[in-house]
């Protein structure tokens, strides 16, 4: 028996599933993504010791970099592992940590910062994966 969780992948997907699985599971660590159809579950990278102690140095890094109020060229809006964007193409990535820059999430609509998966693609986005979860 694996001692991790696996990926899932699911073929044939679209969004409605997406947001039934979504909806379904509000309180869930997994992270998905819909790409091309295709929709990928992640279980949580702490499985590891070592990957839940990079990911939580990464995203702490990730906000102090770009949340410095003193560089204007870089603040921005910083996404964690529950971020999740839709794409120009209408697929939806849920990254680890994210940044997307103020004048971008800014220039959004009101409504559109509100949804569940705004409609904006990160400036920057960081993906980790544990060693049990790597190809």
């Amino acid at each position: 028996m694996p001692s991790y969780l696996p990926q899932l992948i699911i073929p044939n997907c679209d969004h409605k599933l997406f947001e039934e699985i979504a909806l379904a599971n509000p309180n869930s660590f997994y992270r998905m993504n819909l790409i091309q159809g295709q929709l990928e579950i992640m279980p949580p990278q702490s499985v590891h010791n070592e990957t839940g102690i990079l990911s939580k140095r990464v995203t702490y890094d990730l906000s102090n970099c770009w949340m410095v109020p003193s560089n204007a060229n870089l603040v921005g809006h910083h996404g964690g592992s529950q971020g999740t964007y839709t794409l120009n193409s209408g697929d939806i990535l849920s990254p680890k940590a994210s940044v997307v820059l103020s004048s971008r999430w800014n220039a959004l609509s009101t409504n559109d910062r509100r949804q569940a998966y705004p409609p904006v693609a990160p400036n920057f986005i960081v993906e980790l994966r544990s060693m049990s979860n790597s190809p």
